[in-house]
């Protein structure tokens, strides 16, 4: 019986896992039998998705409560969550500070397989040990093997965000949260894999991933600038906090445990980005209104924004080209129902029945 109150002792990787996900079982279901009282739905990924998007004080009463009432069931399973997370931690003889990973929404799931993946140290386990026959393709030398961590960590990364944006249409935490974590992650374990490296050097690595990463999507067209650089503000910090924890892991556990975190992360990220296309919730509609107020009389307004210079008629010698410009007055009229249509004809400028040119 396992004592839920001491955070003393340790705890092996089977019992961890298996205790996580029933403890996981029954709060996600008594939150959804509250939910269902409150009349508000809810699934796993409502824990990573808060209805009122511009914040706590926006909040309406009813939600308000809601949320507490939420807060005071959840206390007991963040006690023994925590509790099981640093007895698994000291059993991997892991630094306990990484508990607090346990409260970041999204990640926290990562951990939770990482922890689950770890086996229990073992006194041999310093002794550097060849890994599986796939571990010697990653190269021994500093250089080779970041460069090989880099690249192909990019490649998973571009993947996974062509198969989130392109594939599924969906633009959530596992796109701007799991995949800069990935990339920090995963470099960093494969640049160490055969040699604990510094945590400068593991966090530069963190850092080229993201700019290799960055510079795929831009080059093959699957992003633009403007979405890369409003990212890169949550990219960056997420990449290096990923590196940071890779350089713990990289120093702690040897090979086979190294490849064992990496290849579990990389097929992690895949899966939670298709439980939150498949069971998340449809993200609520706002209307967003936009004006262009000018600062000027109604009569400079109406001539110089609203109305047209006056145009030459056209000429009608041709007949072929005036159906033409009177065809599209008709279509553009069909279309916008009223307004001017410019149009080029064998290089004159045509507005409804009068061309310039």
């Amino acid at each position: 019986m396992l004592d839920f109150w001491s955070w003393h002792g340790k705890i092996g990787r089977g019992p961890y896992l298996a205790t996580g996900l029933i403890l996981f079982v029954v709060k996600h279901n008594l939150d959804r039998i509250l939910a269902a009282m409150a009349g508000y739905p809810w699934s796993p990924v409502s824990y990573w998705v808060f209805m009122a998007p511009n914040g706590v004080m926006s909040l309406n009463p009813a939600d308000a409560m809601f949320y507490v009432v939420l807060l005071m069931f959840a206390i007991p399973f963040m006690w023994i969550g925590v509790v099981l997370t640093l007895r698994r931690l000291r059993d991997a003889e892991l630094p306990l500070w990484l508990v607090m990973l346990f409260f970041v929404p999204f990640l926290n799931v990562i951990f939770f397989v990482i922890l689950s993946v770890i086996p229990t140290r073992q006194p041999g386990d310093e002794v550097e040990k060849f890994g599986p026959s796939i571990g010697r393709l990653i190269p021994r030398s500093e250089f080779g093997s970041a460069m090989f961590g880099i690249a192909v960590t990019a490649l998973l990364a571009v993947v996974e965000t062509v198969f989130s944006t392109t594939g599924l249409g969906k633009y959530g935490w596992g796109l701007f949260v799991g995949i800069p974590f990935f990339l920090g992650l995963n470099s960093t374990m494969i640049y160490g894999f055969h040699y604990p490296r510094s945590l400068g050097r593991c966090l530069l690595v963190s850092l080229f991933s993201v700019g290799l990463v960055g510079a795929a999507l831009l080059g093959f067209a699957i992003e633009g600038v403007i979405c890369l650089a409003m990212a890169l503000p949550l990219a960056i910090p997420l990449a290096l906090f990923g590196g940071l924890i890779g350089y713990v892991l990289q120093k702690r556990v040897y090979q086979t445990n190294t490849l064992r975190v990496a290849s579990a992360v990389c097929l992690l990220m895949p899966g939670l980005i298709l439980v939150e296309y498949g069971i998340g919730e449809t993200p609520p509609l706002y209307e967003v209104k936009t004006s262009v107020v000018i600062k000027s009389d109604l009569q400079s307004v109406w001539t110089h924004v609203v109305t047209f210079s006056q145009l030459a008629t056209a000429d009608r010698g041709n007949v072929q080209d005036w159906h033409r410009v009177s065809d599209s007055r008709r279509d553009a009229r069909s279309r916008r129902g009223r307004g001017a249509t410019l149009r080029i004809f064998h290089g004159r400028l045509c507005r409804a029945d009068y061309c310039v040119g």
